[in-house]
């Protein structure tokens, strides 16, 4: 190849593909490098629909509504238990369980609906009921359930 084409083709939008791949690779090759163990946890998922039935212990929901937005971590995920914070609860963190307000009763959470929670205090339930869910988003712990 001639030297003037080797400068070219370098500078060409449009590449072979294995030039690119090979570029690709390299780049990812140097990313991977720089990863910290703290980047390496899963990444959050934004989904307009959550399946309840396949939460994990230390998952965390954070559910965005017309006027709040709350964090909810799950500690028992068949009973869908965990710790709840914000919107009308506020900062402090407490224990509650999350039940789909929806008429269809499909185990599944969804954005355009409302979220139902029981807070667990003492010897009383409290109902919390949010408004529209506009935003969802999962967080997935990084060990599975067996």
């Amino acid at each position: 190849m001639r030297r003037d084409q080797m400068t070219n083709d370098k500078h060409d939008p449009i590449s072979s593909p294995a030039s690119v791949s090979a570029n690709l690779n390299e780049r990812l090759a140097g990313e991977f490098d720089s990863i910290s163990n703290a980047s390496l946890q899963p990444t959050p998922s934004v989904a307009p629909e959550i399946a309840l039935d396949q939460l994990r212990a230390a998952d965390r929901l954070v559910i965005l509504t017309l006027n709040s937005v709350y964090t909810f971590l799950v500690n028992d995920p068949v009973n869908r238990k965990g710790l709840l914070s914000g919107g009308v609860i506020g900062n402090d963190a407490v224990q509650a369980v999350l039940e789909v307000a929806s008429s269809a009763q499909d185990h599944r959470l969804r954005t355009g609906e409302r979220v139902r929670f029981y807070i667990i205090s003492g010897p009383s339930i409290k109902r919390v009921t949010t408004s529209v869910v506009t935003n969802l988003i999962h967080r997935r712990s990084g060990k599975a359930a067996f």
